[in-house]
């Protein structure tokens, strides 16, 4: 039995065309909304990110504040153990009577000190000297040039220095009061600056100065004592 088809033939090809339209549609419509929702989901990573992103600056900033409080803190507390370190080498654990006795009984019976005075300095960071002229020439230094470099040059922390002037008759009572100072434990250097005949009432009288630099307090006594002792001794010998 055969089937007659009355459909048209341009009747059927427009039926396909709408329902290929209508799928394109419809997968057109399932695309843009895919597209729609990765960009939203995109925008929405884009700002937890940002957020993310500005709570970490944030937290940086509070730790390199931190960390120069932390510097600043640290530089503090090395200049206060510098400053301790140097109040305690400042502390006058000798007394000044001990050390003028000491210098007293250390001075011969030939020989009076007019005059007595105490420097003390602070320690300062040694600067780069600056190298000589290879054109020029060297020239040697004296030990009183030395001495007054010594004296101008920074020292360590709380050096204590004490210059004594005074007369003795000759350089011999000079030298003994300087040996005798020498033998004293209290003192770490004696340097003769000057010594020169001068006249006083017509009679020839030999003027002469001493630095003195005391040797850094110990919280041992016994050091101090026995220092006196031996300017004591020295003095009586």
């Amino acid at each position: 039995m055969s089937i007659i088809n009355l459909v048209p033939d341009d009747y059927l090809i427009l039926r396909m065309r709408r329902r290929i339209t209508r799928i394109s549609l419809i997968l057109l419509a399932i695309v843009m909304s895919a597209i729609m929702c990765a960009f939203a989901v995109s925008r929405r990573t884009s700002s937890s990110t940002r957020q993310v992103m500005k709570q970490l600056d944030v937290a940086y900033d509070e730790a390199g504040k931190l960390i120069m409080q932390m510097q600043q803190l640290q530089s503090q507390q090395a200049q206060l153990v510098q400053q301790a370190k140097q109040a305690t080498t400042l502390l006058e654990r000798v007394p000044r009577s001990e050390v003028l006795r000491a210098i007293s009984q250390a001075c011969p019976m030939e020989a009076s000190l007019r005059t007595i005075r105490l420097e003390t300095r602070r320690g300062e960071s040694s600067k780069p000297q600056a190298k000589p002229d290879s054109k020029t020439k060297t020239k040697t230094k004296t030990k009183f040039q030395t001495v007054a470099e010594q004296k101008n040059a920074p020292g360590g922390p709380g050096t204590v220095e004490i210059w004594i002037t005074g007369f003795a008759g000759a350089d011999v009572e000079v030298a003994k009061f300087i040996a005798n100072l020498a033998r004293n434990q209290m003192m770490s250097q004696v340097d003769l600056i000057y010594s020169e005949q001068k006249e006083y009432r017509d009679l020839q009288i030999r003027e002469f100065q001493i630095r003195l630099e005391l040797r850094p307090p110990t919280d041992d006594p016994c050091v101090n004592k026995a220092g006196v002792a031996d300017a004591v001794a020295g003095g009586r010998a």
